[in-house]
């Protein structure tokens, strides 16, 4: 572990009465960028002090010309893989178990990916400072490519491309074997985001996937899929409810196992493209043996 200690003199630069105190909350969102919800989260986590105080409350009030000391325990950053660096964007490879973006639910003291890359790389305003900024997000658990702006003209037609469904996208899984998987089929169904999972609900958004086996390995079989719209935890969800969940996907009933065996690995447009199918299908080989063998 290493401490991080952020120094922030707060200067008169914002469009409120700075004659009058603010509650500590909006301050740090003004000077750190931080989204409002991740600054509550440090004051509760007894990381935020004024004037050399520990303060513990987040409508406490302080005035313009106070000291604000934000002091972090993070985890050592990863080493990240860049698949292309571009002016207007990036593409990364990001590993298993790191989220994408901080949001309310990943409150811990550990970076995130526009954080670890903002320390490479400068990012759009959108990407570092929005809550939920990327143009394109894939799950905590999923490894593979994602998509990272560099300014703000490309993020705004980065998320219209996805919007408009102009963005390819492959990923390669392994998947319990099921009597209903064909051998190429498209998985349309509606689904429901409720508060701990997606649901399979006629009220719901439509989703559609495409997959393919491309082998078959005992109980197991190893699926190309494209996600023809974008939903969250849609590939996820679609193959579980197909009776083939992928394998250590124990929130949709996958086989317990040491990581998700899910990989984001081509993603295309007329502005960008990358591939890391190659080196995925070397990776699901390797997991593959251990599964067949444990």
């Amino acid at each position: 572990m290493i401490l991080l200690i952020f120094y922030i003199r707060i200067t008169i630069n914002v469009n409120y009465d700075t004659s009058m105190p603010l509650r500590l909350d909006l301050l740090i969102v003004e000077k750190f960028s931080f989204t409002r919800s991740h600054g509550v989260f440090l004051i509760e986590k007894s990381c935020v002090y004024v004037n050399g105080q520990l303060i513990k409350k987040k409508n406490q009030k302080f005035n313009m010309e106070d000291m604000i000391e934000i002091k972090m325990q993070l985890e050592a950053p990863q080493k990240l893989e860049y698949v292309v660096v571009d002016d207007n964007f990036l593409i990364v490879n990001k590993p298993s178990g790191l989220v994408c973006h901080r949001s309310s639910t990943s409150h811990k003291e550990t970076y995130v990916l526009n954080e670890l890359v903002a320390l490479d790389y400068p990012l759009s305003k959108s990407t570092v400072e929005e809550e939920f900024g990327l143009p394109h997000r894939i799950d905590k658990d999923t490894e593979g490519l994602v998509l990272m702006s560099r300014n703000d003209t490309f993020y705004t037609s980065a998320v219209a491309a996805f919007k408009n469904k102009e963005v390819k996208k492959k990923y390669l899984c392994i998947v319990q074997m099921n009597k209903n998987l064909k051998i190429e089929d498209e998985i349309h169904l509606s689904l429901f985001y409720g508060q701990d999972k997606v649901l399979v609900k006629p009220t719901g958004v439509e989703s559609i996937t495409s997959y393919k086996i491309i082998a078959k390995h005992g109980p197991f079989a190893v699926l190309e899929v494209s996600p023809i719209t974008g939903r969250r935890h849609q590939i996820r969800v679609a193959l579980s409810h197909m009776g083939s969940p992928v394998v250590g996907d124990t929130i949709y009933g996958g086989k317990t196992f040491r990581r998700l065996c899910l990989f984001a690995s081509e993603i295309s447009h007329q502005q960008f493209s990358a591939s890391l199918y190659s080196s995925h299908i070397h990776d699901i080989n390797n997991l593959l043996m251990e599964l067949l063998f444990e």
